[in-house]
């Protein structure tokens, strides 16, 4: 291989940065950095060593029976002993990489440290939205005539839009979603991501705007998630959200300055509220604010790490370098209501949207 390299002029310290296994290691080590979603989930490698395409996880207090107050020759009832697993399959995902020949030599190695940098942030983001979509799903509705509806679909943020949806709100009461009125194009498309029922959700108090969240509501949910024998440790949210919450006279923000150096720290972590760390990115979506137990939310299944080969067939007769790489694992969530989301209710006007999905580099949202 490093015969073939060298026909693109490179110098031995360029060869040693740009062999594939580097490439692997780099691309991952800088997702693993940046990741914000996929940080929530415990990482499972059994698949690894062991074989196989799935992994079975039991849920919190499954297949326990506890009895008090038997009788001698007594034991727990059979009949109240119930065992319930999530199945987590693993997904084949893919990254290519191509290095211009003539850009190293003009430029030495800072443009494969860039390029390698920016693959490492795309990989994030694809892996990114794979973990949050396990909590928040897309759906995609296609405008009629003037209006669609959601009837029990909880919009919380957007992912993309197709065709001109300028004129149109998003309404949100207690019974769902109307994306509306008449005067946008009737084929257009909107997908947009949603607080499952499978979840704790709670509605905020109606406003005539988005940012309809308040320390009440983030509290209520709190109480919802304990209720459930869940401790909610993280909050996040988006960052024109922050704003909204963290100017309440009833807040008692502490900044991440002030415990520095306990425990685990979080990418976008910048302190806490109530006990539960915060987490502000632009990646959350923009109309809730999300609280979760990283401790029983689910895993990340790892059965092959990324592993970039170089493309032997094509590549230094062009005088640029491609590489090719896959990697087999996924995400789920295997207690949902160890999460839940504060969504938005009341009516949001079309220049509030944030169409999100074009953060997320890695797929074409």
């Amino acid at each position: 291989m490093k015969e073939k390299i060298t026909e693109l002029a490179l110098g031995t310290a360029d060869i040693t940065a740009i062999t594939p296994k580097v490439l692997s290691k780099t691309i991952e080590e800088i997702r693993r950095l940046e990741k914000v979603w996929g940080q929530f989930y415990k990482t499972n490698t059994d698949l690894m060593t062991n074989g196989g395409t799935q992994v079975e996880f039991p849920k919190k207090q499954i297949g326990i029976s506890v009895s008090w107050g038997l009788s001698p020759g007594q034991g727990p009832t059979q009949s109240n002993i119930s065992y319930d697993a999530k199945t987590i399959t693993i997904a084949k995902g893919g990254i290519g990489l191509s290095i211009q020949g003539e850009a190293i030599r003009q430029a030495n190695r800072d443009v494969i440290a860039d390029q390698v940098q920016e693959a490492g942030l795309v990989w994030k983001d694809t892996l990114d939205l794979v973990a949050m979509e396990q909590m928040f799903p897309t759906a995609t509705v296609v405008a009629a005539n003037s209006i669609a509806a959601c009837p029990g679909t909880f919009v919380i943020g957007i992912k993309a839009t197709i065709g001109d949806w300028s004129t149109a709100e998003i309404k949100i009461d207690a019974n769902g979603t109307t994306i509306g009125p008449a005067g946008h194009a009737t084929d257009a498309t909107i997908s947009f991501w949603y607080a499952p029922s499978t979840t704790n959700r709670r509605a905020a108090s109606a406003t005539s705007s988005s940012g309809s969240q308040s320390p009440r509501d983030i509290l209520k949910l709190k109480s919802d998630i304990t209720g459930k024998a869940y401790s909610p440790s993280v909050m996040v949210m988006h960052s024109n959200m922050f704003a909204e919450i963290i100017y309440d006279p009833a807040v008692k923000f502490v900044e991440k300055s002030a415990y520095e150096g306990e425990g685990v720290v979080f990418t976008g972590e910048i302190g806490k509220l109530w006990g539960m760390k915060v987490i502000v990115s632009d990646l959350m979506p923009q109309f809730g604010i999300a609280l979760l137990d990283p401790q029983h939310l689910g895993y990340e299944i790892v059965r092959k790490e990324l592993d970039l080969k170089r493309d032997e067939y094509t590549g230094a007769s062009a005088d640029v370098l491609y590489f090719w790489g896959f990697s087999e694992r996924n995400f789920g969530i295997v207690n949902p209501y160890s999460y839940g989301i504060v969504y938005s209710q009341g009516t949001i006007a079309s220049g509030n949207w944030a169409v999100q999905g074009a953060k997320f580099g890695g797929l074409n949202s």
